[in-house]
């Protein structure tokens, strides 16, 4: 391996969550990229043969002319490219084959997900693509920012009652402030700001006299970033947006490479698409504007991604993943409530893929005739409500049932468990005993 292997035992040492979300547990946090001194400046490529169109790859995956002109596209120092790809087009794949194609240039292949890193190293790896680091954006900041954590880093950001005062006064209701402050630095901290200011208030300004959350979260922000102060410590998330203050130590940290790409893009937040973007090196950043499930933390709409600085903003719009019938349907729903600049947004289905579509009325319990059923929800009052509608319709004892949950959502489905689970052998799975 690498000096940037990670070793499983050195990884487990941590706990990594995002403020208070613990779907980032599997983010990578000791992965430490070394600082080395660049390498001898290595010679501009010629540019790459063009790549044949309709030439098949693996999985059925072929490289048309979209794919064709992202990777024919030479980039400058300091240029970007921005790649708007639809689901299941192969948009890790084509930052895959732009590096294949590359092999004289560094280059860093940034993701925010430990799992999808892992995963992409993999695939890296067995392409012998060992010219490219692939590392999330947390490691690529936990190293520099070492001076202010001193590797004491907190999965989720507590703020004692002590420092809740504004400078001024103290609250009169903690509890409530310590919700306000809390909000306010995170939306700072996924934010590319340079500062705390009134945009990253949730609510009314403070009249005359009243306790200000702002400059409150100015004094915690601070006390954050202080190795000295015991009272409150950096998040995993607090040392990216240092990391992002930090010009010197972007540069120090991304002078080795020569291109970074940046992918699932509009799963990250402003401060991280911040570092991609000043970056001086050339730089690939694929997203789709139609995915943007992390806004919860903070992640940006398509509509900053679109806006970056970019040499041009290149399609990939195949998907492989589902056929036409279920291309069509979604490019008319992002048509029809979309609109705009999106009126005349298409995917292409696959056309090796058989896709069928059945639109049942009402619940999917209230379809259900025997056999397996499975109920996909976002939310889990929505399981709640299909597996008390499957009771109704035929009763408990004929029924089995098995609920797979994050770990959170588990004690908030207590009452669908024990009205499910009685005489009737019905399971409760949480998603990482489910993964096992």
């Amino acid at each position: 391996g690498s000096q940037q292997d990670i070793s499983a035992s050195q990884a487990s040492q941590y706990d990594a969550y995002c403020l208070d979300d613990d779907a980032f547990a599997q983010m990578e946090i000791p992965g430490e990229v070394p600082m080395s001194a660049p390498p001898a400046a290595v010679p501009v490529p010629a540019p790459p043969a063009p790549v044949a169109a309709d030439a098949a790859s693996g999985g059925g995956l072929v490289r048309d002319e979209e794919w064709q002109a992202i990777i024919n596209t030479e980039l400058r120092k300091g240029e970007l490219l921005g790649i708007v790809a639809a689901a299941g087009s192969g948009k890790s794949t084509v930052l895959q084959d732009y590096a294949a194609h590359r092999r004289n240039l560094r280059f860093l292949y940034l993701t925010f997900n430990k799992d999808v890193q892992r995963e992409k190293q993999d695939e890296f790896r067995r392409a012998r693509l060992i010219h490219v680091d692939v590392v999330t954006t947390h490691s690529l900041a936990y190293t520099p920012t070492k001076a202010l954590h001193k590797g004491n880093v907190s999965g989720k950001l507590f703020v004692p009652w002590g420092l809740l005062h504004d400078g001024r006064r103290d609250p009169q209701d903690k509890m409530a402030a310590v919700k306000a402050v809390d909000a306010v630095l995170k939306l700072f901290i996924a934010s590319d700001d340079a500062e705390i200011s009134d945009s990253h208030r949730a609510g009314r300004p403070p009249r005359p006299g009243e306790w200000d959350e702002v400059a409150a979260a100015r004094l915690v922000w601070s006390a954050m970033c202080d190795p000295k102060c015991a009272e409150v410590k950096l998040t995993h998330d607090g040392y990216v947006k240092a990391f992002q203050l930090d010009s010197r130590a972007q540069e120090a940290a991304l002078q080795r490479y020569d291109v970074v790409m940046l992918d699932e893009a509009h799963d990250c937040t402003a401060a991280q698409i911040s570092i991609v973007e000043r970056a001086s090196c050339a730089k690939l950043v694929v997203y789709d504007p139609h995915q943007c499930i992390y806004q919860f933390r903070g992640a940006r709409d398509a509509s900053t991604l679109e806006r970056l600085p970019a040499v041009a903003h290149r399609p990939l719009t195949q998907t492989w993943r589902y056929g036409a019938p279920l291309s069509d349907a979604a490019s008319a729903l992002v048509q029809h409530y979309k609109g705009g600049r999106y009126s005349d947004f298409s995917i292409r289905g696959n056309p090796h893929t058989t896709t069928t579509l059945r639109v049942e009325p009402g619940r999917a319990a209230g379809a259900y005739s025997g056999g397996q059923l499975v109920v996909l929800a976002r939310l889990n009052k929505t399981l709640f409500g299909e597996a008390l509608a499957v009771l109704q319709h035929g009763g408990a004892a004929a029924h089995r049932f098995q609920f797979l949950t994050d770990d959170g959502g588990a004690p908030r489905l207590q009452e669908c468990e024990q009205a499910c689970s009685a005489g009737s052998g019905n399971t409760w799975m949480s998603a990482p005993t489910a993964r096992r």
